[in-house]
């Protein structure tokens, strides 16, 4: 065997060998933390992700910057807003739904939620959203 191929050959088995620990990522990436489930969000990036204990659930309400998806439950393609999940089952994550930003924003990265209970004069029952629209309002 020629010496070059012998350096390629001794380059593909470091490779092949060093595969496995580069998948397992380091230990100092994951301290004290498990990946549970995942979500793919439609395909949105996620910015700001706020999760928060509503009636009995964890609901998980996320911010997404500019762009836009298709939306399975709908059926059309939406400017990025804000998706709201069930994480209650965090292994199972259910996507309830998606609120575009309106106008001719594109995106609503911050996100803010509160309780009606907390809110003087507001419905106690009810969950208020409160969120940028793209550069229109913060």
């Amino acid at each position: 065997m020629t010496r070059i191929c012998k350096i390629v050959v001794a380059g593909v088995l470091a490779c092949v060998a060093a595969a496995p620990a580069l998948a397992q990522g380091h230990p100092e990436e994951r301290l004290n933390t498990r990946l549970v489930g995942t979500h793919d969000l439609q395909g949105r990036s996620a910015y700001h992700p706020l999760p928060i204990e509503q009636g009995g659930r964890r609901i998980l309400y996320v911010g997404h910057h500019a762009g836009e998806a298709l939306n399975p439950l709908t059926g059309r393609v939406e400017v990025n807003g804000t998706s709201i999940v069930d994480v209650t089952d965090p292994a199972r994550p259910v996507y309830l739904h998606h609120i575009p930003a309106t106008g001719d924003a594109q995106g609503a990265q911050m996100v803010q939620v509160c309780s009606g209970a907390d809110l003087p004069g507001a419905d106690p029952g009810a969950t208020y959203l409160l969120r940028a629209n793209g550069n229109q309002s913060h």
